[in-house]
C-alpha cells in the first residue's frame, strides 16, 4: 500500500480577545463560519481531482524473473515545472504497483523512476498517458562494451586560428544498445573476464585541451584514458547520443593521427566549413557538401569501420600565419627578448662601423641612379627578415640549438638592417684602390 499525499494543513483566523464586544464575538464566528466551509469544500473538490495511477515493473532481459519488492518513486509537477507532490511505494512479486490519491494536473508531468540492479530507470509521462496501465522497463547488467554501436560518428571542423596554429572542433556521436541487457561499467574493474575494457572510449587529437562532454545517459564520470576519454554511465538498450568539443594544435600544412574507433561506426564523416577552402582530407572519400544551420560545409566519410578497427585521419591544407602574425609572435616570446634584442644591438653597432668606414668613398665613386646591386640588396633584405621569423620559431620550439641560434641570427640581422655585400666590398675595395693611385 503507498503512502497518501499530503494536500496541506487549513489554518483558521485567531480568535478576538474574550473581553471584546459582543458584537465582535459573533462578526468572527459567523467569519469562521464561512472559512470552516471555504475549506472544506476545497478538500472535497481536491479529493474529486485526485486519481489512482497503476503500473507494472518488467523485466526486459529475455528469460529474467520479474522485479519484486523494487522501490518506485513518483514526482508530480506542474506546468511551471514546480515539484507539486511525491510519493514512494515497492512492487508485488509480479512487478506491479499503485500509487492511490494522487493530484491531477492537467498540464502537469508525473516522473516515475525505477532503482534496479544499481541502475535508474525512469519515464515521464502525462495526464492523459495515466488513463492505462503503466508500464516500466528495466534489463540486466553485463561489463560488455561490445554490445553498444556507433551508427553515425561526424567530426566537424568549427574554427582554425592561423595565427595560433590551432582547430577547434566537435564530434557527435550517435550510438545504439540493440541488446537486452544494460551496458553497467565497474570502476573496480574496468576490464571483463575476456579482456574487454566495460567504458565507452572516445578518441581525441595529440594535446587536445577543453575538452566538453555532453550526452543524454545521466549519471557515471568521464576518466582520462589513452589519448583519449571514457564515460562510466550506464546505457539502456535504445538510442543515445554523446556529443564533445575540444581544441588542438598543429604544425606545418598537414596534421595526421590515429583516430581510434573502439565502438566501431557504420559511418564517419569529417565536415570543413567551405571557407577553409585549402583544407582537405586525405584517408576519406568525398561526398557531396553538406548544407547545415546556414552553413556550407566540404564532407569526406568513410564506412563500415570495425570496433577497434579505426584508421589514420589526416587534415592537409591548413593555413599558415602570415609573415606579419609570424614576426609579431616571435617578437613577443620571451626567448626573443633574452637573446634575440642583445645579438641585433651588436649587429647594428658593427653596421654602423662599417658604414661609416666606407660610406664616403662611396658618395666620391658611385654614380647617380640605382646599381644593378641595389636590387639584390633588398631582395636580401626581404629574403632575410623571412629567414628570421623561420628562425625564431624554429628556436622558439627547441628545434635549433642556442649556439648556432646567435650565430646564424647574428649573420641575417646584418642583412636585414641593410649590411653590405660581398660584391660591394669588393668593389668598395676596388675603388679604395684606385683613389689611391690617383692621389
Amino acid at each position: 500500500m503507498s503512502s497518501q499525499f499530503p494536500f496541506g494543513i487549513i489554518n483558521r483566523p485567531a480568535g478576538i480577545p474574550f473581553a471584546a464586544r459582543l458584537f465582535a464575538l459573533a462578526l468572527i464566528a459567523t467569519l469562521v463560519g464561512l472559512t470552516a466551509w471555504h475549506f472544506q469544500f476545497q478538500a472535497q473538490a481536491q479529493a474529486q481531482e485526485s486519481l489512482t495511477i497503476t503500473g507494472r515493473v518488467i523485466n526486459g532481459t529475455e528469460g529474467a524473473s520479474p522485479p519484486a519488492d523494487v522501490p518506485v518513486l513518483l514526482l508530480v509537477s506542474g506546468a511551471d515545472a514546480s515539484l507539486i507532490a511525491t510519493d514512494q511505494t515497492s512492487t508485488l512479486a509480479d512487478g506491479s504497483f499503485e500509487f492511490q490519491q494522487v493530484p491531477a494536473i492537467a498540464d502537469g508531468s508525473y516522473a516515475f523512476s525505477v532503482d534496479y540492479a544499481e541502475v535508474f530507470y525512469g519515464a515521464s509521462l502525462s495526464l492523459d498517458d495515466l488513463a492505462v496501465e503503466v508500464e516500466l522497463a528495466v534489463y540486466e547488467t553485463t561489463q560488455d562494451a561490445s554490445i553498444v554501436k556507433v551508427t553515425n560518428h561526424v567530426m566537424v571542423i568549427g574554427d582554425i586560428d592561423e595565427k595560433n596554429k590551432s582547430i577547434s572542433a566537435i564530434e557527435f556521436v550517435r550510438l545504439t544498445n540493440a541488446s537486452d541487457r544494460t551496458l553497467l561499467p565497474n570502476l573496480n574493474q574496468p576490464v571483463n573476464n575476456v579482456g574487454q575494457i566495460s567504458f565507452l572510449r572516445f578518441a581525441l587529437p595529440p594535446l587536445a585541451e577543453e575538452l566538453d562532454v555532453g550526452s543524454d545517459m545521466p549519471g557515471g564520470d568521464i576518466i582520462s584514458i589513452g589519448s583519449g576519454f571514457a564515460l562510466t554511465s550506464p546505457v539502456v538498450p535504445g538510442n543515445h547520443f554523446v556529443d564533445f568539443s575540444f581544441r588542438f594544435p598543429y604544425q606545418g600544412e598537414d596534421i595526421s593521427y590515429r583516430q581510434s574507433l573502439p565502438q566501431g561506426a557504420d559511418v564517419y564523416r569529417v565536415m570543413v566549413p567551405v571557407r577553409f577552402g585549402t583544407v582537405g582530407v586525405d584517408t576519406l572519400q568525398p561526398v557531396s557538401a553538406v548544407e547545415q544551420a546556414g552553413d556550407s560545409y566540404n564532407a569526406w566519410e568513410g564506412r563500415e569501420f570495425e570496433p577497434g578497427e579505426g584508421f589514420s585521419l589526416s587534415l592537409t591544407g591548413l593555413p599558415q600565419p602570415s609573415l606579419g602574425a609570424r614576426l609579431e609572435k616571435s617578437i613577443v616570446s620571451g626567448t626573443f627578448w633574452k637573446v634575440a634584442i642583445p645579438i641585433a644591438m651588436g649587429a647594428v653597432l658593427a653596421s654602423l662601423l662599417v658604414l661609416g668606414t666606407l660610406r664616403p668613398r662611396f658618395k666620391a665613386n658611385m654614380p647617380l641612379g640605382r646599381s644593378p646591386g641595389e636590387n639584390r640588396t633588398a631582395v636580401d633584405r626581404e629574403a632575410a627578415i623571412r629567414d628570421i621569423a623561420n628562425l625564431d620559431e624554429r628556436f622558439h620550439h627547441g628545434e635549433v640549438a642556442e649556439t648556432d641560434y646567435r650565430a646564424e641570427r647574428e649573420s641575417l640581422v646584418d642583412r636585414a638592417l641593410g649590411g653590405v655585400s660581398e660584391g660591394a666590398d669588393e668593389r668598395a675595395v676596388r675603388l679604395g684602390e684606385e683613389d689611391t693611385k690617383d692621389e
